[in-house]
């Protein structure tokens, strides 16, 4: 715990660039502009998502989290009446947009975890693949993030 405490007070991330811009930011603003740029990236990043590749998509799944992951640390942050509204809005948006991203990725992966269990041969195998689900499934996706860009932001 003293190693901990030295390190926090004095040690070597303190002069690291990333923490020299603006070492007595508020809290609030800091999450303000962390927010703002993970909700940038989903939002450039999934662009045109029905049609991107499955990789890249994983990549927005991946980006998304980060983005749930912040919004629900922040979150003391943003009290008032209308922010809580409005993360509770937001964190909706984002669980759909994690939900259907989750699901895209589950059929991308699934032929290959088939073949390591040695089941792709198996005649029901072909249920868990749902390939008619898929057209669906990115339409949903893109709808959701669709959702996710036009929801209020809590922290504005």
């Amino acid at each position: 715990m003293l190693d901990l405490a030295e390190w926090a007070a004095s040690g070597d991330w303190q002069g690291a660039p990333d923490t020299m811009t603006a070492p007595d930011q508020p809290a609030r603003d800091f999450a303000i502009s962390a927010l703002d740029r993970f909700r940038r990236k989903v939002k450039r990043d999934g662009r045109d998502l029905a049609h991107i590749e499955d990789e890249a998509r994983h990549e927005v799944r991946k980006d998304a989290k980060k983005l749930r992951y912040a919004s629900e640390f922040f979150t003391s942050l943003f009290d008032r009446k209308r922010e809580r509204r409005r993360h509770k809005k937001f964190v909706a948006a984002l669980e759909g947009v994690q939900d259907k991203l989750g699901a895209l990725n589950d059929l991308a992966t699934a032929p290959q975890l088939l073949e390591q269990l040695g089941l792709a041969d198996d005649p029901d195998a072909a249920r868990l693949l749902a390939g008619g689900k898929r057209k669906a499934l990115l339409e949903a996706a893109a709808e959701a993030h669709e959702d996710l860009i036009d929801v209020k932001r809590f922290w504005r």
